[in-house]
């Protein structure tokens, strides 16, 4: 089985508001209003080569993901869809996400944290996502204002260290 695994600790590159998109990626924090969505930018480019490398199919089957962000309080839901970049082919998550408690080591930051975590199982119509170079992850935000990040750390430090 073909798995496209993505592990995005804190990957918030955009805030969609009613003004329009802001980019958080160069941030340590940024709040997400209740109805909003952060999107995750995420270039297949690099999975299709080493898929090909490995002899694996370039369509992944199975997409997981992760966020990581600090502690808040339980209860927090999310509506999740992954998007082609044209917005023409999307697919949602049947279930919504709530964020759970965790703990992070890493070279950066180790201490308790919130997670969000899920995956899609992919049908060969949803496969075609992959199929444009771009694919985007939207988390819309259905509770309360919440503040996801990690400080002392950049957004954008673990949207580097983790692509395809």
């Amino acid at each position: 089985m073909t798995i496209a695994r993505c592990v995005f600790a804190m990957l918030l590159l955009a805030v969609s508001s009613q003004a329009g998109v802001v980019d958080v990626s160069s941030a340590e924090s940024a709040i997400l209003s209740g109805g909003y969505t952060i999107s995750f930018q995420l270039f297949t480019n690099s999975y299709s080569a080493a898929a090909h490398q490995y002899e694996v199919s370039a369509s992944p089957d199975l997409f997981q993901f992760a966020l990581a962000t600090a502690p808040v309080n339980p209860g927090q839901q999310f509506a999740v869809t992954l998007r082609s970049a044209g917005t023409s082919k999307s697919v949602a998550l049947g279930d919504l996400l709530d964020l759970s408690p965790g703990y992070l080591s890493s070279a950066g930051f180790q201490g308790a944290i919130s997670t969000l975590q899920g995956q899609f199982h992919l049908d060969s119509e949803s496969q075609e996502l992959f199929r444009d170079g771009t694919v985007w992850l939207d988390l819309t935000n259905l509770g309360a204002d919440i503040t996801l990040g990690l400080p002392p750390l950049l957004l954008s430090w673990l949207y580097e260290a983790s692509r395809f």
